[in-house]
């Protein structure tokens, strides 16, 4: 899951990209994203009744609707002045990783990618990317409207909301936190900060840290918890 500004956009897959060496991912790669494949909505209620690619996945997205929480964001959302869209694209490639899911900040566009295989193999992990993404949204939309704050803790932050991470003047404004960026390298309360309140992205550990607070991360948990206790 990666939160991205309006200064990046997601390249589409490319099919003739050579595989990387070594052995194969435990999950291989979902296939190249088709243009006919990529469905916008301005309803966040459509698109969560359609985002669903198997039963499985259906059964949990229709429990999450009935969550109070998400029912609170929802809320939030349908009747915030500045209008989301919600995007369903499989195959979703962002920085030359494919991602579970991303947000574009410049044109309030929320995207998921349905058919990453975690998200095929284990439906929750679908759940867990469209709460994580709606709270970047709820982040987004604070700042664009600070006098309506989004219905959810005070302390969850995003890299791009954190007042500690966005006043170092060399991260300021970049929502992506990469693990060999001089200004975590060269500063380990930062890097100590990072590694205890964010931890190891979801699509690329190994070079980049997640980018909602360990807060967020319970908030997630707390509804999946829930929805799959039904």
């Amino acid at each position: 899951m990666v939160y991205y500004d309006p200064g990046i956009s997601p390249p589409p897959a490319s099919p003739t990209e050579a595989p990387p060496p070594g052995p194969a991912p435990a999950n291989p790669p979902s296939p190249p994203t088709d243009a006919a494949q990529i469905k916008t909505s301005d309803s966040l209620g459509d698109f969560i009744s359609n985002l669903g690619q198997n039963d499985d996945q259906k059964k949990l997205l229709d429990n999450l609707t009935q969550d109070p929480d998400y029912q609170k964001l929802k809320k939030y959302l349908d009747d915030s002045p500045s209008k989301v869209k919600y995007t369903s694209q499989p195959g979703l490639v962002i920085g030359g990783v494919e991602r579970f899911g991303g947000y574009n900040s410049g044109s309030n566009t929320l995207i998921i990618n349905p058919t990453k295989p975690e998200h095929v193999k284990d439906p929750k992990e679908l759940i867990i990317t469209v709460v994580h993404e709606l709270l970047h949204v709820s982040q987004d939309l604070r700042l664009e409207n600070p006098d309506i704050p989004p219905p959810i803790p005070k302390d969850i932050y995003d890299t791009s909301t954190d007042p500690t991470i966005q006043g170092n003047p060399d991260l300021k404004g970049q929502p992506l936190i990469r693990k060999d960026d001089p200004a975590v390298v060269n500063d380990p309360v930062l890097k100590k900060y990072l590694d205890d309140n964010y931890g190891d992205s979801d699509s690329n550990p190994k070079e980049e840290y997640k980018d909602l607070n360990k807060k967020g991360q319970k908030y997630i948990d707390d509804i999946v918890g829930r929805i799959t206790a039904k």
